[in-house]
């Protein structure tokens, strides 16, 4: 039910496992529109590096299919994303560049532009 606590119960909850050769890790929920997205930091070994990834929560609880949605050459992580005046805004964590990015975007979920440096 809606405003109803989530449950406790492990067995209610569906286990999202990330493919062998990554390691998906800080998700952040996001509801727009009537659907459940998830953005993620997407750890790829080959490339010792985190990009953020995204997929839809579909009704059932599963994933639907992911895609990258931010790669930069440096490592990112934690993609706090946020609504702001009718916009959305994300804020990834990029410590390994030694500066806070604010982007927007441009077509959600998938498209997103740098709008200034915190």
């Amino acid at each position: 039910a809606e405003g109803a606590a989530p449950s406790l119960d492990p067995a209610a909850y569906t286990p999202l496992v990330s493919p062998p050769c990554r390691f998906w890790a800080d998700p952040f929920l996001v509801e727009d529109g009537g659907r459940t997205h998830l953005f993620f930091e997407d750890y790829r070994f080959d490339q010792r590096k985190g990009l953020i990834s995204w997929a839809e929560v579909l009704p059932d609880g599963r994933l639907g299919p992911t895609e990258t949605v931010l790669e930069r050459p440096y490592h990112l992580s934690y993609p706090h994303v946020f609504e702001h005046d009718g916009e959305i805004f994300m804020v990834p964590e990029s410590q390994e560049a030694g500066r806070v990015d604010l982007l927007r975007a441009h077509r959600f979920p998938d498209q997103w532009v740098h709008e200034t440096t915190l």
